[in-house]
């Protein structure tokens, strides 16, 4: 039966407003998560550190991926894996000596996303010694001169000291060393109160870092005797991935004791 003009417009119709509820849907369905992401750009930041006078070494790593933190990458160090906990990746190994010094890969990888690493250097174990004051007493907190051994494949050096009560609790004085030197002096200011002029009395522990790469200075404050001086630029520049890492081996400890000037 063949329709007349007036019959088939109805049909037509109907034809049009399907073919137009189907390009609405085509139009509104997201495109595959996993295809969107294949070219997502990421950024980390963190740092190891290998420290004698906790017997450990530790490490943490923020991770972001467009802008979004990132809980649910894969992260090694050498063959160790940091868990995700506190918007951070880290973990602890005992004792120290696990890491010796040398060249080791940070790994990261998002599922079947990305995949990528980062070398670190940890810089060799070393010594530190005051030499003045050398019988280790400091009345009215005058400067402190110290010396330490060479620490191999150290890009530079950081001197710290805070009193004993509060180490490891992002408190205290730190500076770098602005060169290869293996000697430096601390000023009398880092034995003060913070009106400058008195001396803040007691046992202060000195420290001295040997880092290389770029550590995030704020994630490992509080995992370092004494926070440091500042946030060097990003070592980490590529197509994908940007960021700073780095490591950090503290020497073992030395001590003064500030008294009041007699």
């Amino acid at each position: 039966m063949r329709l007349n003009k007036i019959q088939m417009l109805p049909v037509a119709l109907a034809i049009i407003m399907l073919a137009a509820t189907l390009l609405a849907v085509g139009c509104n369905t997201a495109p595959n998560r996993s295809d969107s992401l294949q070219d997502a750009t990421y950024r980390l930041s963190g740092f190891f550190v290998k420290d004698v006078n906790r017997y450990s070494c530790h490490s943490e790593v923020a991770l972001w991926r467009e802008d979004s933190t990132l809980a649910t990458a894969d992260i090694l160090f050498d063959d160790d894996t940091l868990a995700y906990l506190d918007d951070v990746y880290q973990m602890t190994v005992l004792p120290e000596s696990v890491y010796p010094a040398g060249s080791y890969y940070l790994q990261l990888g998002d599922s079947s996303l990305y995949r990528d690493s980062v070398e670190a250097y940890v810089a060799d174990t070393f010594s530190i010694e005051i030499i003045d004051p050398a019988t280790r007493d400091n009345p009215g907190g005058t400067q402190v001169s110290l010396t330490w051994t060479n620490s191999l494949s150290a890009d530079g050096y950081i001197v710290a000291t805070v009193p004993r009560y509060i180490a490891y609790h992002a408190r205290g004085y730190s500076a770098w060393v602005s060169s290869q030197s293996t000697g430096e002096t601390i000023p009398p200011d880092a034995f003060r109160w913070s009106d400058g002029i008195n001396p803040d009395t007691g046992w202060y522990f000195v420290y001295v870092y040997a880092y290389t790469g770029v550590p995030d200075s704020s994630l490992s404050a509080g995992m370092l005797p004494v926070p440091m001086p500042g946030q060097p630029l990003d070592n980490i520049d590529r197509e994908r991935l940007t960021g700073c890492f780095g490591a950090v081996t503290v020497a073992l400890r030395d001590s003064v004791r500030v008294t009041v000037l007699q």
